[in-house]
């Protein structure tokens, strides 16, 4: 048992980052992530888990925090200088290390639901266009003196306009400006951005 944690702390780092460097690729070592898994694990080993190439179609963000937050997973990066995932993933396991392979072949079907999940959100969200999900926004309180998440875009949409009156903009450009101003809280209400959400705070 390893119960110095600052050397648990440096050990496991060590196995994330040789572990990648065995799938050819860097991890991505969040440093809260890390603190948690070195509190949570005794007897430490890394695992490398893979998943179906096809998610990486989904954005990163959407990846890694399925990754981070809910299995407390290491993505994987192409190079340090990139921002492009490999289909792997980092487990720190505190079981028998030479049961390493069924440890990554069930935190592989755990991913691969979650991953799943997030495209079929990702897909039926992209089928509609973001102006309709404004009216959803009406019944989302941003502050109780306040009303509405609606209610603040409107307000926003009232600033943007005042600014744009002030630099004197072109009609094209303003036009990007007032959308970008209307649509800006539309995918709170998105099943994507509010699915996360809700298994985040769950």
């Amino acid at each position: 048992m390893q119960v110095d944690v600052e050397k648990r702390h440096r050990l496991i780092q060590q196995q994330i980052e040789v572990a990648a460097a065995s799938v050819n690729g860097v991890a991505v070592i969040n440093p809260a992530l890390l603190q948690e898994v070195t509190n949570l694990v005794e007897y430490p080993s890394s695992v490398v888990g893979k998943f179906d190439a096809e998610f990486l179609e989904l954005p990163t963000e959407v990846i890694v925090t399925e990754m981070e937050s809910h299995q407390r997973y290491f993505p994987v990066l192409k190079s340090a200088e990139s921002d492009e995932l490999l289909p792997y993933f980092i487990t720190i396991s505190n079981g028998d290390p030479s049961q390493g392979s069924l440890i990554a072949k069930g935190n592989e079907r755990v991913i691969r639901a979650r991953l799943s999940d997030g495209k079929f959100f990702f897909d039926a969200d992209r089928a509609v266009p973001l102006e309709n999900y404004l009216l959803k926004l009406e019944a989302v309180t941003f502050q109780q003196d306040l009303g509405s998440v609606r209610a603040k875009v409107d307000r926003i949409g009232r600033v943007a306009r005042h600014i744009l009156d002030q630099l004197q903009m072109e009609a094209g450009d303003r036009r990007l400006v007032e959308e970008a101003a209307l649509l800006c809280k539309a995918d709170l209400v998105t099943q994507m951005v509010g699915g996360l959400q809700r298994e985040m705070s769950g």
